[in-house]
């Protein structure tokens, strides 16, 4: 990942348990600019099983295109890689139990070296009320003594480790927005 572009974008490319490739992104954040404070609450994403077959390359190369990325001439993870010079970044090693009820899940993680972090979600596509969906997510932690992080677990892990690259990111945890790039915004 030279120069953190896509962390900065705010597009992640996960390899999760070596068994899936995943783009994530928010459309809406991507045209944001890094200095304006985003609520990172969305994000689409594409997934693929790996390893990678012709199937799955429509979607991908629609995804990619839409992102400014290089598209994939052949199903292979090494050559799209190669192809948008890009690299492993990090890992994040963590334990991960989850739950369900309805359509909401919930997934308690224990992430090494960062903590132990609640992460609620639910799977919706472009139809799906954000507001509703937001509130429903705010009734099943009613009562919880939670501090809310706005940011992933790749914001958090570059902020312990690499300060000056978390703060080149597209999400900042609040306190940080404040401190770091509001000021500059005011001068």
């Amino acid at each position: 990942m030279p120069n953190a572009d896509l962390f900065k974008r705010g597009i992640f490319i996960r390899i999760r348990n070596r068994q899936t490739v995943d783009i994530k992104f928010n459309p809406e954040d991507i045209a944001q600019e890094t200095t304006a404070y985003v609520e990172h609450t969305h994000c689409d994403e594409v997934s693929s099983p790996l390893p990678l077959r012709e199937a799955s390359m429509t979607a991908i190369n629609a995804v990619l295109s839409a992102l400014g990325l290089r598209r994939m001439s052949s199903p292979s993870l090494e050559a799209f890689m190669q192809n948008n010079n890009l690299g492993e970044s990090l890992t994040i090693d963590k334990q991960r139990t989850t739950y369900q009820d309805g359509r909401i899940h919930l997934d308690l993680d224990k992430v090494k070296d960062l903590g132990t972090y609640l992460e609620i979600e639910q799977m919706t596509d472009e139809s799906g009320n954000r507001d509703l969906i937001l509130q429903e997510m705010h009734r099943h932690l009613k009562g919880l003594s939670l501090r809310h992080v706005n940011v992933g677990y790749n914001e958090l892990y570059w902020r312990k480790h690499d300060f000056n690259i978390y703060l080149q990111g597209k999400y900042l945890l609040a306190e940080d927005y404040e401190q770091y790039r509001a000021p500059r915004l005011a001068a």
